[in-house]
């Protein structure tokens, strides 16, 4: 979809080649008012900038659009001077302005992400790794025991914070389509938070921004369109609060040694089953970890909030394991699919496979 923004910019720009080639053979009819040798001179510099802004966005340079800005100015003021011959540019300008204003849009919501990213990760200021309490071990639930040991998570040191990349699809509603998404997640064990931020592909042109944070026992979810239009702004409130608790807790089985943490209590059901209570203030929220005989995390369902307004009821929300793979020396659940069993109907809405990990860094990664 880039080439094809890019493929356009620089068509616009060899349209503007017309005013400067006008008393030139074979372009004597395409604009027939009279242009001036000095005002020749403009539609040729806009036509040069217009490929240059093409060339900047093509290597991705921050300030591509404050260049393409510039060039529709100049080039909606030829077409007003010319406007007889050149208005239906006004529409190619239009479209140029949009890309203008997402890309800004995009970019005032990547640099919030990236300070929220970065408090994330230095939210723990200790300076030693710390390593785990063998005598605390003895007091977890048989199962959690022994997906500790499954995981090879007894042979690292206590994970302090996270960041890892995800790929997937998803759905928005029951009945919709499967759309494609890649995001990146953050997460901090001392004090419990995380940031998740998405990239969807909701239309050919325009992309939705997701971003879903649990920080300080508080949850927010904000997704938009093209980095311009809001279609969700929630939280914090109680429903969103408590869903995001219940997602950091069903996520630990990216980082198993959180099952240690004071904030969590566990209760035994039996070798394969687990009861976990997350504790953060006020709030608490609870779900039950199924493995296999073999120790490996299978599964995690709860109740949970399905949407954040009024009308949002408590829902079977189930998380199920569907491949494994070792990062940073544990091994870790790697795809996955989340469900909504609803009054209606199971309602599978996203499946994920995630593709980088790293415990105990200090460093975002580059924006998606």
């Amino acid at each position: 979809m880039k080439a094809i923004k890019v493929i356009l910019i620089i068509g616009h720009g060899l349209i503007h080649i017309l005013g400067f080639a006008k008393t030139f053979g074979g372009y004597t009819n395409v604009i027939s008012s009279k242009i001036s040798s000095f005002s020749r001179l403009f539609w040729l510099i806009a036509s040069i900038l217009f490929l240059v802004s093409a060339i900047l966005y093509t290597f991705n340079k921050s300030y591509w659009y404050i260049v393409l800005l510039f060039i529709l100015i100049l080039s909606q003021t030829l077409i007003i001077t010319y406007w007889n011959d050149a208005k239906w540019g006004t529409i190619l300008n239009l479209f140029m302005l949009l890309l203008v204003a997402t890309h800004y849009g995009n970019a005032q919501f990547e640099r919030n992400i990236e300070k929220e990213s970065q408090h994330i990760l230095n939210a723990d200021k200790s300076e030693a790794l710390e390593l785990l309490d063998q005598q605390k071990l003895k007091e977890l639930p048989v199962a959690v025991r022994n997906w500790l040991i499954a995981s090879n998570a007894l042979d690292v040191h206590k994970t302090r914070n996270v960041r890892l990349k995800q790929i997937g699809q998803m759905k928005t509603k029951p009945n919709g389509k499967w759309i494609d998404f890649r995001a990146q997640q953050y997460f901090t064990t001392s004090p419990p938070a995380f940031l998740w931020t998405a990239k969807v592909d909701a239309t050919p042109f325009l992309k939705l921004s997701a971003r879903d944070l649990f920080m300080e026992g508080a949850g927010k979810m904000n997704i938009q369109l093209g980095g311009l239009i809001p279609i969700v702004d929630e939280g914090p409130n109680t429903k969103i609060n408590s869903g995001t608790m219940l997602r950091f807790l069903a996520e630990i089985c990216w980082f198993p040694t959180a099952a240690y943490s004071d904030y969590i209590t566990w209760e035994s059901v039996d070798n394969i089953t687990a009861i976990a209570t997350f504790n953060m203030g006020e709030t608490s929220v609870t779900g039950k970890f199924n493995f296999t005989e073999k120790g490996e995390f299978k599964s995690f369902e709860a109740q949970r909030y399905y949407g954040s307004g009024k009308q949002s009821m408590l829902e079977d929300w189930l998380i199920e394991v569907m491949a494994y793979d070792e990062f940073d020396g544990v091994v870790i659940p790697s795809k996955a699919k989340v469900t909504w069993n609803l009054q209606e109907g199971a309602f599978t809405w996203i499946m994920l496979e995630v593709m980088e990990l790293e415990y105990n860094t200090y460093k975002p990664y580059e924006q998606l």
